[in-house]
Parts: structure tokens; sequence; C-alpha cells
């Protein structure tokens, strides 16, 4: 972390020597432009592993083991002539465990009743014997996975009534806590990056893990696409906009 904040001490130094006319016309020297490349890919690397931490702790604390995990932290940046700055962030892959999906489905299981009735009726008017047995037996399995039926409330309770924590999906917490870590990163380094005011700066995310590592928790992929345009990041950095009206011109889009 020392090391990253004497580089971007040292990189915008760099920067500001700079006419201003390169940096907004988007021309710099390919060599000066490579090391300035490498220190923005670094802050994004940085970005996404703080927050990937800091989710995995609030994860633990409300729901243990419910997301892990896999592959690891990258990114690249390069130069598309017509069209700006392109930076390719690899991120790790969400996995959510069967734990987890057990226990939000038993949050729920007040709607099951329904469902697993219709199953069984399914099931039983299957005209084969074997089969017939085989199925209702993974039914009653899966019903003691999820805790169903539901037991009765006690006839008489003066405790008040403990409201059940609202469902949540961890796919679409890490993706909003991704998307943020980036937008508040290309807002806060990239504003001196060479770049005109009609080009584009550009955040793609990949996923970097192998979903074939795991058989047994459900992975989920993360693509996200931030966009901005380079008179947004020189606006600003030059006091003409306010950061939360340059917040509102990022673009974003998920595949």
């Amino acid at each position: 972390m020392i090391f990253l904040a004497l580089t971007l001490f040292a990189t915008g130094v760099c920067l500001q020597a700079q006419p201003s006319s390169e940096v907004t016309s988007g021309r710099t020297e390919p060599s000066q432009l490579r090391y300035q490349l490498r220190v923005v890919e670094r802050v994004f690397e940085e970005a996404v592993e703080h927050s990937a931490r800091n989710f995995a702790s609030s994860m633990e604390e409300s729901t243990p083991g419910a997301a892990r995990f896999m592959g690891n932290t990258g990114a690249h940046g390069f130069r598309l002539d017509g069209y700006g700055l392109f930076f390719d962030v690899q991120i790790p892959v969400l996995r959510t465990s069967l734990s987890w999906v057990f226990r939000h489905l038993n949050r729920r299981r007040d709607g099951l009743g329904p469902t697993l009735q219709s199953l069984r009726e399914h099931v039983r008017s299957l005209g084969n014997v074997d089969v017939q047995d085989s199925l209702e037996e993974a039914l009653r399995r899966f019903e003691s996975l999820v805790g169903y039926p539901p037991p009765l409330p006690p006839q008489r309770s003066e405790a008040p009534t403990i409201p059940s924590p609202p469902d949540v999906d961890p796919g679409e917490m890490y993706a909003v806590a991704i998307r943020d870590a980036l937008a508040n990163a290309i807002l806060d380094y990239t504003g001196l990056l060479p770049l005109a005011a009609n080009e584009w700066l550009t955040v793609a995310t990949t996923s970097s893990g192998n979903r074939a590592d795991s058989l047994t928790d459900e992975s989920r992929a993360l693509g996200l696409m931030l966009r901005v345009r380079g008179n947004v990041l020189i606006a600003l950095r030059q006091g003409e906009m306010a950061r939360s009206e340059a917040l509102s011109r990022i673009e974003y889009s998920e595949f």
C-alpha cells in the first residue's frame, strides 16, 4: 500500500508537469503512457481487492460461509485509437455455497408447500413404482434440508415477533460493491490520464476464476462495464463539475 501511494504521488507529479494540452488532447509519449496505464492498472486491482475483502467480511458477519471467491485480480489497460482508453479488469468469481442456498430457501419455506405438493402429485402420477419411490425419497431429503414443513408456532407467547432477515442475493451485492469501487477509482485516479474530451475511458470486468473448479458450490461470474467521457474527467479535475455530478455521468451496463 505504501509503495502504491508513493507510485501514485510520483505519477501525479509527472502528469502535472505535462502541458495541459497534451493531457486534454490525449497525446503523450508511448513510454510515459505505458507507465501511467500500469499505475492505474494497479489502482483498479487494489480497488477490487479491497472491495472483495470488505464484502467477504460483511457477509461472514451476517451469514457465515455464504460466499467465497476463487481466482485472482488483474488489470490491463491500453489505448484504442479513435476511441480512448480501455481497461480489462479481472475480478475473483463469487461462489455462493449450497449451505447459503438452503438457508435462503428455509427463510421462504412457507411458500414451498404448493410447489412441493405439485411435485409430489406429479411423482405419484408416474407409472414406474421404482421411479416413484426414488423421487419420493429425494423430496423427503430436500424437505429435511430446508426445514420443511415449518415448525408450529407456540400457542401462547408474550414475546414480540422478530421479523426474518430480508432476503439478499450475494451476487447482486457483490456486483454493486465492485461497481462502486471501480467508479470511485475512475474519478479519483484517472483524471490526469491523456484522454481527449471527446474520447471514452472504459473499464470492463472479466472473471478470473475457473468455474469448473468446484462441484459443490454455485459460481457466479460477473461482467460489468463502466465508461465515462473524457470531458467529464477534465471538468472534474478543473473544478468545473461536482463529484456527485461526475459520478452520475458514468454509464453502467452488465453482460
